[in-house]
């Protein structure tokens, strides 16, 4: 392993920390942080994941950050069960890379995730006004799921270059 690989996995790894921590406070460039966790990987990784996979998740997060900053400022700033959604997307990001399709499961698994995050959330004192089932709800989560989703994603696809570069 020579330096410049050792230095690229140092920034990736700093990268995923900082949009974890990003992800958790529902700041809006995220998924981009953690977009570039990946891209930064592609440099110095052989085994990594291919530049269609990077280009494709390097879309998503465009077009996360895009729509968090079409947002009215109201949502865009709520941090409202963005915790639980994280901690729901990050753990069904990882789980999902355990099925057979590990990229679609992973995917799938940030979704279930999320989704199961917030409705947990929304059974909370603090999560009453979301109302589940209701439009208000659903609406909320379309606008904070696909950062939380992407971000999540883009940082286990890294983890997981790193993890199988180092095992």
């Amino acid at each position: 392993m020579g330096i410049l690989t050792i230095i690229c996995i140092i920034f990736s790894v700093a990268a995923i920390v900082a949009a974890a921590v990003m992800a958790y406070r529902a700041m809006r460039f995220a998924p981009a942080v953690a977009w570039l966790a990946l891209a930064i990987l592609m440099v110095a990784i052989e085994d990594a994941p291919g530049w269609p996979t990077v280009a494709f998740w390097g879309v998503a997060a465009i077009i996360a950050v895009a729509i968090t900053t079409l947002l009215p400022a109201i949502v865009a700033t709520s941090r409202n069960g963005v915790a639980f959604m994280t901690t729901g997307a990050f753990a069904g990001a990882f789980v999902g890379m355990l099925l057979p399709y590990a990229n679609a499961g992973m995917i799938l698994g940030a979704l279930i995730g999320t989704a199961f995050g917030l409705i947990v959330h929304s059974r909370t004192p603090a999560g009453a006004i979301l109302g589940f089932p209701s439009k208000k709800f659903f609406k909320y989560a379309c606008a904070k799921g696909l950062p939380t989703v992407v971000t999540a994603c883009a940082c286990a696809l890294a983890a997981l270059s790193i993890v199988q570069l180092i095992h």
